[in-house]
């Protein structure tokens, strides 16, 4: 005699499997619309940074250039200030990183012979 095959549990571990393959590509695309808008802050932040260090560049230049120190000892005083302002703006948004997910285990019950 052959052997008989339980279809309508095959068919019930099938759609365990892609049920939980839906819930892994849901979870995937948050993951992904995460890291996006993480990129955009962050590039957001460092245009920010970059803009800062290009106007400071320049008027570090200006005061250079004109020979006037009573400028440069400003700069000097706000270039101390606009590095603790920004050692901690890079500190408090820095975030942890993230625990690492396993993977799920799928098990398939055994396959009844007859």
């Amino acid at each position: 005699m052959g052997r008989w095959i339980d279809i309508p549990g095959q068919l019930s571990r099938i759609e365990r499997k892609i049920n939980l393959l839906l819930q892994m590509e849901s979870a995937m695309g948050k993951e992904l619309d995460d890291l996006k808008a993480a990129v955009a802050a962050e590039t957001t932040v460092g245009d920010s940074v970059v803009a800062l260090l290009a106007d400071i560049s320049s008027r570090l230049n200006q005061a250079l250039a004109s020979g006037d120190t009573a400028a440069l000892a400003a700069l000097s005083t706000e270039l101390t200030a606009n590095q603790a302002k920004l050692a901690a703006a890079v500190l408090a948004n820095t975030p942890a990183p993230p625990e690492p997910v396993p993977d799920p285990v799928v098990v398939d019950p055994p396959v009844p012979t007859v």
